[in-house]
C-alpha cells in the first residue's frame, strides 16, 4: 500500500520479457512467465502481506472453537498493544519505533478478526476497543506517518461499511 508503483513496474518487467524474441536470453531469468503471473496477483491487492495472512488463518482455523479462541488471543493482543501505546502518550516522547510497532499490530489484529467475526469487529460489542484504536492511530498521523495503516483499515476489512458500524469509527476512517 505504500508503494503502489510496484504493481506497474513489474507490469512494464513482464511487457519487456514478453518482447524478448531470443529464448537463450529468456532461460536465463530466474522469474518465469508462471512466477510471474503469481506475483503478479500478489502485488494485485492493497495489502498483499495481510491478503495470505487472511487466507492461510481462514483455511487453518475452521472449526468454531478454534475462531474463537484465536478472536479472543488477537483482541487481546490489540487490546494489550493499545495499552502500551496509550500508556506512552501520557509519559510524553515515547519511542515512536515501538509506537509503530504497535499501531502495525493493532491494525493487524483488528483486520484479522474482522475476517474471522462473523460480525466483524466495527460493532458497538467488539472485543477489541475499536473506536479508541482508530482514534490513537489518528492521533499518531503527525508525528508518526500512520496513512498506511488507516488505508488499511479502510480497504481491506470487511465490515466497514455495515450497518452495525460504530458511527463515529465510520467518520475517523472516511475523513
Amino acid at each position: 500500500m505504500m508503494n503502489p508503483h510496484i504493481q506497474n513496474d513489474f507490469a512494464y518487467y513482464r511487457r519487456v520479457l514478453s518482447r524478448m524474441k531470443n529464448s537463450k536470453e529468456k532461460k536465463k531469468l530466474s522469474v518465469n512467465d508462471e512466477l510471474a503471473n503469481k506475483m503478479s496477483f500478489f502485488f494485485a491487492y492493497p495489502t498483499p502481506m495481510m491478503k495470505v495472512l487472511i487466507d492461510a488463518t481462514t483455511k487453518v482455523f475452521t472449526k468454531e472453537e478454534e475462531k474463537e479462541n484465536l478472536i479472543h488471543s488477537l483482541s487481546l493482543l490489540a487490546n494489550v498493544c493499545l495499552k502500551a501505546v496509550l500508556d506512552s502518550l501520557d509519559k510524553e516522547g515515547g519511542n515512536d519505533q515501538h509506537v509503530l510497532l504497535f499501531l502495525c499490530t493493532i491494525t493487524g489484529c483488528v483486520i484479522l478478526v474482522d475476517h474471522l467475526d462473523q460480525r466483524g469487529v466495527f460493532h458497538n460489542k467488539s472485543t477489541i476497543y475499536i473506536k479508541r484504536a482508530v482514534e490513537t492511530i489518528t492521533e499518531y498521523r503527525n508525528t508518526t506517518n500512520t496513512d498506511f495503516l488507516l488505508n488499511s483499515l479502510r480497504f481491506t476489512t470487511l465490515h466497514l461499511n455495515d450497518e452495525t458500524t460504530v458511527g463515529a469509527v465510520k467518520r475517523l476512517l472516511v475523513t
